[in-house]
């Protein structure tokens, strides 16, 4: 299960995800959090997945393979640098699928920042940092 939703009081698209889901979607909830983002021109992003489970192989393939490239392409034509934050699951098994997917974010020079965290409120925190302030974090 998921949610869309654009929240107007801190300028930002929140994507919850919960329990497992299935490819067709996983790639919808992505790909509308995306469109939203675009249509209420916000760079900031908050990924709630705080109850969501095991990310399946083909998820976390398409994700790597062909999400990511979307993202980077959309964030390349936003006024401001996105932001993504992500929320982690306490679930072993996400937490295992979410290495790999966060390490080649970690490699590569996406058009958008990416952070995640354990705790909703740092996340919201971090999407409001300037530039200046997070190198002095």
């Amino acid at each position: 299960m998921y949610s869309v939703k654009y929240d107007d009081t801190i300028n930002t698209v929140i994507l919850t995800l919960r329990g497992v889901l299935f490819p067709e979607d996983y790639r919808t909830a992505w790909l509308s959090a995306l469109d939203l983002m675009a249509d209420q021109q916000t760079h900031r992003f908050l990924i709630d997945a705080r109850k969501h489970k095991a990310i399946s192989l083909e998820n976390q393939c398409w994700f790597k393979k062909e999400f990511l490239e979307i993202a980077h392409q959309k964030g390349k034509k936003m006024p401001e640098r996105p932001r993504a934050a992500r929320i982690n699951s306490p679930d072993a098994d996400n937490i295992e699928a979410m290495r790999s997917i966060n390490e080649q974010i970690a490699q590569a020079d996406y058009s958008f920042k990416y952070q995640t965290f354990n705790e909703y409120q740092n996340g919201v925190q971090w999407l409001f940092l300037e530039e200046e302030e997070e190198a002095l974090a």
